[in-house]
């Protein structure tokens, strides 16, 4: 594999390749090397993963993480000035409007007009902790049991854990909230479902760096996420969203009930978020900063030959 991927590299005179995903990084990083090429290694996961820590600090020329938890914890060499940290990019959501978001919602679960809406999106599975965000819904209706709250999930369990979804609604039922909790399943396109409900709950654990939390900074939906991972990068705790200790449902419950409840609050804290994801989350952002970790690798081999070219050895 390694000889046929070199061959092609160095026929189309290729400087520099970029991978995304853990199979193509082992696959790509001998092949560039032996070609003479840079690897712009791009990690997306575990800051444990084996890749990121054995093969990206000898093999690549350049590490990416997408967010400062995500960075190799125990990498075996240094990593040092090779290393960035590039937030990933968001393409601005297409606005439904809440009120009509909210209508259709209410439709389709046939509730009353003043419930409130607590969501989890993404796959069920267990580092999400959607068990966590049915017992946050449950520690929300113990303390407030006049508030007409339903908990919506929406995703589909992962291959690891098939089950999950049955798992949920059991323990829905344990906690006798099992008429406030919805398994929304997969819905496509997100954004009016996102928009419609009141409050996103993020109760992953080790997120690298969550897709959902900043949908919804875009979309004005108030966030209260897990202060663990790369939440803690995405949201500034009382300014742009909430953040509470990891495994700990109770803990949502006041910040969750404030912006339910405090419409001052809510706003601030929407605004704040919608104007940090638009500044910070945009594709010119993230292409911008890669176009120059591009330009730094290639520039010397570049310069070298310009440079031999306009000024030749004269003997």
């Amino acid at each position: 594999m390694a000889a046929p991927i070199c061959r092609l590299l160095r026929k189309h005179g290729v400087d520099l390749v970029h991978t995304n995903d853990g199979r193509i990084h082992a696959v790509w990083a001998l092949p560039t090397r032996l070609a003479g090429a840079r690897q712009v290694w791009h990690h997306r996961g575990d800051p444990d993963a084996f890749g990121i820590n054995l093969l990206a600090p000898l093999a690549a020329s350049h590490i990416v993480t997408v967010s400062r938890f995500s960075r190799p914890r125990k990498p075996i060499v240094g990593v040092g000035q090779k290393l960035s940290v590039v937030y990933s990019p968001f393409d601005r959501p297409t606005a439904t409007g809440r009120t009509r978001a909210r209508a259709m919602l209410v439709e389709t679960l046939g509730c009353a007009a003043e419930t409130r809406f607590l969501a989890y999106f993404g796959l069920l599975i267990d580092r999400k902790r959607p068990i966590g965000f049915v017992e946050a819904v449950a520690a929300l209706i113990r303390r407030y049991p006049d508030l007409p709250v339903m908990g919506l999930l929406f995703g589909v369990p992962g291959m690891e854990t098939p089950q999950l979804d049955q798992m949920v609604m059991q323990r829905a039922e344990e906690l006798n909230i099992g008429k406030h909790i919805r398994l929304m399943g997969f819905r496509h396109p997100i954004e009016p479902w996102m928009q419609a409900v009141d409050v996103l709950l993020v109760t992953a654990v080790r997120e690298p760096f969550g897709r959902t939390l900043i949908e919804a900074m875009f979309l004005g939906t108030p966030v209260v996420a897990t202060d663990d991972g790369g939440n803690r990068e995405a949201i500034e705790n009382g300014v742009t969203g909430f953040l509470v200790p990891p495994d700990r449902p109770e803990c949502f419950v006041e910040p969750v009930y404030s912006m339910l409840t405090n419409a001052e609050l809510r706003s601030r804290i929407t605004a704040a978020a919608s104007d940090r994801a638009f500044a910070t989350y945009g594709v010119e952002t993230h292409v911008g900063e890669l176009t120059a970790i591009y330009q730094r690798l290639v520039r010397p081999r570049g310069y070298l030959r310009d440079k031999m070219e306009q000024e030749p050895f004269m003997s």
